[in-house]
């Protein structure tokens, strides 16, 4: 009895176990059997589907998304174009167009001046592609940015812009060096040098306001030291004639006669267009006229305004009749724009006009004979005069 239960027990579990594995082969089968998972990501499901998709139509999906983006940078929709660059850079990663976004979004950042977050993607596209065809270009633009993220409206005015900072000058003629180095015959390496030496005369220039900031205080050894290495540092720029001349003045002051000399030997052995030639022709010129100031600059451009600067206007109107008329003086004339006018008729009588004599002004009784009168200063004038004491270059002419 206990044998036959046993083998009862054993021919059901074997059956049961049979009849489990049919099932689960069934399901291996047929994937549409298993049941569906209600927290799996949508995505992943449609993975499937995307697998599917050929390789030469994700190309033509990317190739149009670069269209747009790249229409929409030479619209100089530079905000547009950095979106479309993202989302073909997350769309298709690992791809040639998405290399060719990543290098045109650094030109639209720095055309939509973001220095700062050009930089940091120049240099994460030059650590990540350093042998791409555009990585000279790249470096190219590094330096760019670097000249001219300080660049501002005032540049358009006319004032001296080098006694400002010059730390992205230098790093600018850093990044065009490098460019020269790693990249001899790259195709911006010309324009890259034409940057190079406007950037080492302004620098040069920045370094002699320091010269002449020493030379105010009597500080005659540290002018001529600042002065030396202008000269060392950066040959050919204009402002090493200026420092050799201070250079001289320095030494002499100091009592170094021999060093003075040296310095002056050098300076006359420059070229035609040296200081030292300009000294000599301009002993018997007169003295140059001041330069006007910064509040001066703005007075000449508002002189338009100024009715004490505005000449009379003179109004011939030819007419056939015998009579002459007599021009019409004094302040309650004619006047056109604000300005006074003096209206005359030519009546084709040139001799009997001729022989009519001009009224005399009356002099004021209070001006001195042989004096000019004094010029009726205009508004803006007397508000520039008021403001002086502001403006440096007229501190000298004081001094």
């Amino acid at each position: 009895m206990k044998s036959s239960s046993a083998l009862k027990l054993a021919a059901a579990t074997l059956a049961s176990v049979l009849w489990l594995t049919g099932c689960s082969s069934d399901a291996k089968r047929d994937p549409s059997a298993r049941p569906v998972n209600p927290f799996k990501d949508k995505d992943s499901r449609s993975s499937l589907n995307k697998s599917q998709v050929s390789e030469r139509e994700l190309k033509l999906e990317a190739d149009q998304l670069y269209r747009v983006a790249r229409k929409a940078l030479d619209s100089s929709d530079f905000t547009e174009a950095q979106t479309r660059y993202d989302t073909l850079i997350e769309r298709y990663p690992f791809t040639e167009y998405a290399v060719q976004a990543e290098l045109e979004k650094i030109y639209a950042m720095q055309r939509e001046f973001r220095p700062d977050e050009a930089l940091a993607a120049a240099d994460r596209f030059l650590r990540e592609h350093p042998r791409h065809a555009g990585a000279d270009y790249v470096q190219y633009l590094k330096g760019v940015i670097q000249a001219e993220r300080d660049a501002g409206l005032l540049d358009s005015l006319p004032l001296d812009h080098t006694k400002g900072d010059v730390g992205s000058l230098r790093k600018a003629y850093d990044e065009f060096s490098l460019l020269i180095q790693k990249y001899p015959n790259s195709r911006y390496g010309e324009d890259a040098r034409a940057r190079m030496v406007d950037l080492r005369n302004r620098i040069a220039a920045n370094e002699m306001h320091v010269v002449h900031y020493y030379e105010r205080r009597g500080a005659h050894l540290a002018a001529a030291k600042r002065a030396e290495q202008i000269i060392a540092q950066y040959p050919g720029a204009p402002a090493t004639l200026e420092a050799l001349k201070t250079l001289q003045k320095s030494y002499t002051a100091l009592g170094l006669k021999q060093q003075a000399d040296d310095a002056a030997r050098i300076l006359a052995a420059q070229p035609a267009a040296s200081l030292s030639d300009r000294a000599d022709s301009s002993a018997s010129a007169p003295a140059p006229a001041p330069e006007p100031g910064v509040f001066s600059r703005i007075a000449g451009a508002f002189s338009f305004l100024d009715s004490s600067k505005r000449e009379t206007t003179e109004l011939v109107i030819p007419t056939g009749e015998g009579k002459t008329a007599t021009p019409q003086t004094g302040e309650g004339g004619i006047s056109i724009n604000g300005s006074p006018l003096r209206v005359s008729i030519n009546t084709g009588d040139e001799e009997a006009a001729a022989a009519t004599p001009a009224p005399a002004a009356a002099a004021p009784a209070e001006e001195k004979k042989g004096e000019a009168p004094a010029e009726k200063r205009g508004f803006f004038t007397r508000v520039v005069d008021f403001f002086s004491f502001l403006d440096p270059d007229r501190k000298d002419e004081k001094k």
